[in-house]
Order: C-alpha cells, then structure tokens, then sequence
C-alpha cells in the first residue's frame, strides 16, 4: 500500500518490541493521532440538533409506514430503467401493485387511472407526510450514536419505503399530464433523499444514494417527455448542483471508523463480549488482549489510509486504481490473525463504482435540466456545454467535462467516462436482460440520453 503514514511505522516497530502488551498500545497509539488531528470523539461527527417544531423526523405521520407501503412496494418492476433510456410502462407498474395484492377497481383499465386507485389508500398518509415536510424543513433522527454499531436505525427502512411511495404516485402523474402534481411528488421524494444527507453512518448514505436513484427515474421521465416548465427545471437545477455524493460518502466512511473504533474501545479488551457482538466472525482460539489492541490499531490505520487516498485526494476524483491496490491489500491480510477484525469492519469497495453512478446521474439531470431551460429560451440545445455561461460540474472520475452530444435523435447525449475511465461512445454494459435493473457499474460509461420511440433495442 502506497504512501503509509509516519505514525503507522512507528506503531508497527512497537509491535516488535516483547516487552510492550497490546494493552499498552492503544492508548498512546490514540493520543498520538488525536495531537495531529485525527477525529476519535463521536460526538464531533453526529449532526447538529435542530429546534423540535422544526424536526420532520418528529412528525407523527413518520412513526412507521402504512400497511401496504414497505421499501421493497412494486420490487418486481425496476426503477431505475432511465440508466439505459428506458421509460416505465405502466401497464407493468399495473400488474405488478396487482400482483401485490393492491386494490385495483372492479374493470382495470386505464393504467394511470387503476395506479392512482391502487395508492388512494395510502393518499391520506402520504398528504400528512407533505405537510410536515412543508411545516418542519429541518431533519435530524434520533440516533443513540453512542451504541456504535448496535445502534438502531428504522428510519432508513421508513425512508426508502416512503420515497417509493412517492416515485409511483408521480409517474403515474406523469403520464396521466398532471405536472403539478406529479413535480410535488418530486419534490418529496428528493427532500426525503435528503434527510439523511447529514449522518456520519455509511448505511446511511447508501441508503441515500438508493433513494436518488429511482428518484431519478421521475426526473427522467419528466424531461424526456418534457413535461417540466422553465420554474420547475430551476428548481430541479439549483438541488441537484448542492448535492455531493462525494463529501456525504467521506463522512459516512468517517463516522465508519470512528463509531467502529469506539465500540472496540467500550469493549476494554474483553473478548467474550467481542465475540459476542461479531458472532462468528472470530475465531474460537483464546485470543489475547494484545491480539485485540493491534487488531484496533489495523483497523483504524486501513481506514485511514483509505481515507487519505481516496477523500483527501486533491483534487476530488475517484481513482479506481488506488481503490483496487487497497482492496487487494486488505484482501491479502485476510489470514493475518492481527488483521482480523479489517476482514469483518472494513465494508466492501465495491460500492464505490455505484457514488461514481450515482453522482453522475445527479451532474447529468443537472446538465439536462439546463439544457432544457436553454432549449425553451432559444427553441433549440446548444452546440456545446460552455454556451450554458454557467460554471459546470465535471466527471468524477476523471476531473473533466462531461460528454455532449447535441443532436441525438432531436435531442442529446450526456455521458461520463465511467469506472473503467474510458471513453466507450456512451456505451451502458448490460449484466441481463435489458428490461431488468443489470447496469454493470465497472463497465462502459455513465449515460443520460434519451433514445426516441421505435429506436430503443430490444
């Protein structure tokens, strides 16, 4: 692993030296770090209370979700088709809420119509869950940050199950040419994403990431049909340009050390509870206190030199190659007794290919919506991204401008280089079936295009 730091050196000789226990490490290890900045205190990380009446997460409409609602509602039908062009037919939103055992009326017909009597049971809840919204704008979930990772969190299921809820409801809107309604909707569905932008867990912002990428499904489709007026676009525009997939993943993966870390610390060494708590993952050998020291050690020294590499790199861009070496790495050590507990904490890198995705998603609707407003002014798309005159977002993966095509078909193509940083035309890899949710992450690029209908492939 490249470029390890001063600090781990010196830890690592005190290792080799016999007559220091791990007991004896831990604490100078951490004094040492905390004199040069590093973060073990978790309440530096947790957000900020907010004022109660101002609190979504205290709304009562929030307590749990209706029967019916969960996150995984119409799961047989993907959301996320706008990836490769893909808009949702409806008739397939129908037979899937059918096939749920929603309500639908007595001679199905019109699909938009029989969607929206399907939902009108969760209507009530859902008008609630929007005024609170509107009366409490301020978001902060009461997490017992202190149980470190026996911390509970339902909200996320809450979340997800809500938003999509609020994503069916709009497409149907959509189709069905109520704009205003199905824009509110929207609007939801991105403030719910938002609600957990602050927590310094990285479930967290999974769950996040999970919640804007079916939310961009409806964004999708309103620009592709064009249903969004220049008010709405604005507004679309100025969320997305404050949303950093990057930052919000920086602070998830550092409350990931640091909540870690201060649960192996309240331990004080007793194995029977660490066992405990990892359950299988350790091994049935005794294992000495000096055994789960260095373990603490290892542990937090992956995580930041992970840290260093990936999120403090200047400037902000994913480099798949240092994620690889450290993969492999960590890989490598998984036999290494005093690496044990790296081999259960770390989370896997392979979500990393998926905040290069879904951050594009969000620069590119961006861009569309730009692109749309330019459309609505001069009644055509711009040769080029520049003729925008406004600062523009660029490529995660590679520090540079997005690609644009103008032209496609009457419309136009945005592209990314992808996980594998090359430049493949705007080609989406496929792991499936088309029609199926099986966009190969580390493969070809990150596309927002719109392919008109009687073109798309089958």
């Amino acid at each position: 692993m490249q470029n390890k730091h001063s600090i781990y050196i010196a830890v690592m000789i005190m290792l080799l030296v016999s007559d220091i226990t791990g007991a004896d490490l831990w604490g100078p290890y951490r004094k040492r770090l905390e004199a040069n900045g590093v973060v073990f205190d978790y309440k530096k990380i947790v957000p900020k209370p907010v004022p109660k009446e101002k609190n979504f997460a205290l709304a009562p409409a929030l307590n749990q979700l209706p029967e019916g609602i969960s996150k995984g509602t119409a799961s047989g039908l993907s959301l996320t088709l706008w990836q490769h062009s893909k808009s949702i037919e409806l008739e397939d939103l129908r037979d899937v809420l059918q096939k749920e055992g929603w309500a639908m009326p007595d001679k199905p017909g019109d699909p938009v119509r029989d969607i929206l009597f399907a939902l009108r049971k969760n209507e009530e809840w859902m008008k609630r869950l929007s005024a609170a919204a509107k009366a409490r704008p301020l978001c902060r979930f009461d997490v017992n940050y202190e149980a470190g990772l026996e911390a509970e969190l339902p909200h996320l299921l809450i979340l997800r199950g809500a938003t999509r809820a609020f994503i069916l409801r709009s497409l149907a809107f959509i189709e069905g040419n109520n704009t205003k309604a199905a824009f509110a909707d929207l609007e939801m569905a991105l403030f719910l994403a938002d609600c957990i932008k602050d927590e310094p867990l990285l479930i967290s912002q999974l769950v996040r990431s999970a919640i804007l990428n079916i939310t961009m499904q409806v964004v999708w489709e309103g620009l592709a049909k064009k249903k969004w007026n220049a008010e709405q676009l604005s507004i679309l525009e100025k969320h997305f340009a404050s949303i950093n997939c990057f930052q919000e993943y920086r602070k998830g993966m550092l409350g990931e050390r640091v909540i870690g870390i201060q649960t192996f610390e309240k331990l004080k060494g007793d194995i029977d509870k660490a066992r405990e708590l990892l359950g299988d993952g350790l091994p049935a050998d005794d294992l000495a206190v000096d055994w789960f020291h260095k373990n603490m050690i290892n542990l937090n020294e992956v995580h930041l030199t992970y840290y260093n590499q990936v999120f403090d790199a200047k400037p902000p861009i994913l480099q798949p190659n240092i994620v690889n070496e450290l993969t492999e790495e960590l890989e490598g050590n998984k036999k290494n007794k005093d690496y044990l507990l790296c081999a259960i904490m770390m989370p896997s890198f392979g979500w990393m290919s998926r905040l290069a995705q879904i951050q594009a998603a969000v620069d590119q609707a961006r861009l569309s919506c730009l692109l749309e407003i330019y459309h609505l002014k001069h009644h055509k798309y711009p040769k080029q991204l520049k003729d925008l005159k406004v600062p523009l977002p660029v490529d995660l993966m590679n520090g540079k401008p997005y690609v644009y095509k103008p032209d496609f078909k009457g419309r136009y193509l945005l592209y990314g280089v992808g996980w594998n940083q090359k430049d493949e035309g705007g080609k989406v890899v496929m792991l499936g079936h088309p029609h199926a949710d099986g966009i190969d992450h580390k493969a070809g690029d990150t596309v927002w295009g719109y392919i008109p209908e009687g073109d798309a492939k089958p």
